[in-house]
């Protein structure tokens, strides 16, 4: 347990480092590609660095510290003599040990608490999971090219995940819906929903780092401005009414942590990058 909270602690200063150089020199590029590319591939490598030298410096550490002379016949290890080897301590010493009775230390009530947050970060992740699929139930649908369209009649915002396109058209006209609609698609054509479900699988793992927490916020801005990049490239003419309905779209109050949010700070950030 001590090697995966080892693992845990230095895959968060990996993170922590990698971010730290995205907010230095990359966040304010327009190249929204670069950015989503970079953000997705420094989590992975911040996950498979400390795994890389522990494989090699474990083999290392048995050669150096257990010779062959101290292996039994079967090829296990004997306990009394690696103890006598590493520690020079008698069987004596070692039953005086076992005769305490059991404690419940610092560690392993921090243990327990750790694996209780994953438990509940398990169990958030399993409700906003049911939320979409229970609007897919209670709501009508129609095919819409390679997607489908579920039309939704409460509060909740337009939003996407995976093949499902979750509309909302009050007070929309023809040519707002249009541009709603590319604006979703664009980011079911390019796999917008799994990247949130892999930050949110890291987030169960990570839920003590707020640095992960960043990353997904971070991500979900790059999403909504690969989104508005192809709306805005198909209707250049159009872009301050596509601004007026962003702003339009903010209105709505329901969130669900697995869809793109419309928030004040988030719809700022995407016009300021429109304008650039």
């Amino acid at each position: 347990m001590t090697q995966y909270f080892l693992y845990i602690i230095e895959a968060s200063i990996c993170l922590f480092l990698f971010y730290i150089i995205y907010l230095l020199f990359i966040k304010n590029d327009t190249f929204h590609k670069v950015k989503r590319l970079y953000l997705l591939a420094s989590v992975v490598i911040s996950i498979v660095i400390p795994i890389l030298p522990s494989i090699k410096w474990t083999k290392e550490i048995e050669k150096i510290i257990i010779p062959k002379s101290i292996e039994n016949a079967s090829g296990a290890i004997s306990n009394d003599n690696f103890g006598k080897f590493m520690f020079n301590i008698t069987s004596d010493q070692v039953s005086i040990n076992y005769k305490e009775g059991p404690s419940i230390t610092l560690s392993t009530l921090l243990c327990i608490f750790y694996f209780l947050c994953i438990a509940y970060m398990c169990f958030r992740l399993s409700v906003n999971l049911y939320r979409i699929i229970n609007l897919v139930k209670r709501n009508k649908g129609r095919p819409y090219r390679k997607h489908n369209i579920i039309l939704l009649t409460d509060n909740y915002p337009t939003f996407s995940f995976f093949s499902y396109i979750f509309l909302n058209d009050r007070d929309l006209n023809q040519k707002d819906k249009k541009d709603i609609l590319l604006h979703e698609e664009t980011h079911l054509k390019q796999g917008h929903s799994l990247d949130i479900i892999f930050l949110e699988i890291c987030k169960i793992a990570f839920w003590f780092n707020p640095i992960i927490w960043q990353y997904k916020n971070s991500l979900l801005k790059v999403h909504e401005c690969l989104a508005d990049e192809f709306v805005v490239a198909s209707r250049p003419e159009s872009i301050q009414d596509y601004q007026s309905l962003l702003l339009k779209q903010y209105l709505s109050n329901i969130n669900i942590e697995l869809i793109h949010p419309f928030n004040y700070s988030l719809i700022k950030f995407r016009i300021n990058m429109m304008t650039k």
